[in-house]
């Protein structure tokens, strides 16, 4: 009897077992499934997405409508974006004054068939920067001993601040760790960008990437030259009339008395504007360092023997005064822009278990801009 009930001890055992491993396996099989099929409704969106630009362009321009329409309704999802920058940037102001001037000097910029907009808005420093500030511009500001904690902690959280100082002190220890910067003996010469390197600053690509937009008036290497629309072309002349070039859009020219530099028209608007870029990687700046006699601790982008008139530390870009021309508020434009390509179009909000699945696109022609589309899934019900 003893012997039977052993067995029957054995069986039960046995049973309990089976019920328990089928159990663990059966949670472990649906959640692979539901992770393979996350990933086939990410891939085929990606999918979707790749067979038509301007799909891409939609994710940039924060438009999601043609995803909501092809993802199963159960499914939620995030998205981010590795390597262009959005196509709408809110820039805050923490300078009511000067908003006009920094206003004025963000005007869109054209990149790769698309519009970049900037979108000032005034804010009071103290009460923080907006987390939804995506940059933050000051000119000439004083107060950065006082604001720094607010200026850090924004920085610490993405943020990206450009700084347009001559250095009003030098001993101003917090500016200068703010954006890297350390006193040296003075130099003069042209200034040039670093020699570019990819790997670890893109400023310089951006900056031939969106070249200058100009109306009537284009202002380059400290001479005013005036814009006149032919219909498929303009006529660019200097201001006493003395010298001209006359070019289509799409070609390529040099202006006279600069002709080793060569530009382009790289588009033609119906407001009176175009878009020049320039197409020489030297580009070289006239001296703007305004006697700051500066160096960078981390990183020069713009400078001469070893002077520095712009400088990047990490997201906190410093740029020195500067004279009136469309080659500097480039350099600003393009400081943003640098910053803002890698970013959240839509956040990931939910404590579910998620699957995350890429794929790389591919826009032209202004520049090479690669970048990649990342899609995070999980099912919502």
């Amino acid at each position: 009897m003893k012997g039977f009930v052993y067995l029957l001890e054995i069986a039960v055992a046995s049973i309990l077992m089976v019920v328990v491993l089928s159990t663990f396996f059966a949670i472990r099989v649906k959640q692979d499934w539901d992770s393979s099929d996350l990933v086939g409704v990410g891939n085929n969106i990606l999918n979707y997405i790749r067979q038509n630009d301007s799909l891409f362009l939609n994710v940039l321009n924060e438009d999601f409508t043609q995803i909501e329409k092809i993802k199963p309704v159960n499914v939620g999802y995030g998205l981010r974006v590795m390597g262009s920058p959005k196509t709408n940037i809110t820039v805050g102001c923490a300078q009511p004054a000067l908003y006009d001037y920094i206003n004025d000097m963000l005007t869109d910029a054209h990149l790769n068939g698309r519009s970049i907009d900037f979108h000032v808005e005034t804010f009071d420093m103290n009460e923080g920067v907006p987390e939804f500030m995506d940059a933050l511009v000051l000119v000439n500001f004083t107060d950065y001993s006082t604001y720094r904690p607010a200026i850090e902690s924004y920085l610490n959280s993405g943020g990206i601040v450009i700084g347009m100082n001559g250095t009003y002190d030098n001993s101003n220890t917090d500016f200068n760790e703010i954006f890297g910067l350390a006193d040296t003996s003075p130099a003069t010469g042209t200034n040039r960008f670093e020699p570019y390197n990819p790997t670890t600053e893109d400023l310089e690509l951006y900056f031939m990437g969106i070249g200058f937009d100009v109306e009537n008036e284009w202002d380059i290497w400290g001479e005013e030259w005036n814009v006149e629309y032919l219909g498929e072309g303009i006529n660019i002349t200097n201001s006493d009339g003395s010298a001209y070039v006359e070019v289509e859009e799409g070609e390529e020219f040099s202006l006279p008395g600069h002709g080793s530099y060569s530009f382009k028209v790289k588009g033609m608007f119906s407001d009176n504007s175009a878009s020049i870029q320039p197409l020489n990687r030297d580009f070289a700046f006239d001296d703007f360092s305004d006697a700051n006699d500066v160096v960078a601790l981390n990183e020069r982008l713009v400078g001469t023997g070893g002077i520095a008139s712009m400088t990047a530390n990490g997201s906190a870009i410093w740029i020195s005064d500067f004279p009136a021309g469309q080659e500097y508020v480039s350099l600003v434009k393009s400081a943003i822009i640098s910053r803002m390509d890698n970013w959240v179009a839509k956040g990931v909000y939910t404590t579910r278990e998620v699957t995350t699945v890429s794929s790389f696109f591919s826009l032209c022609c202004d520049m090479p801009e690669i970048s990649e589309l990342e899609i995070t899934l999980w099912y919502s019900i």
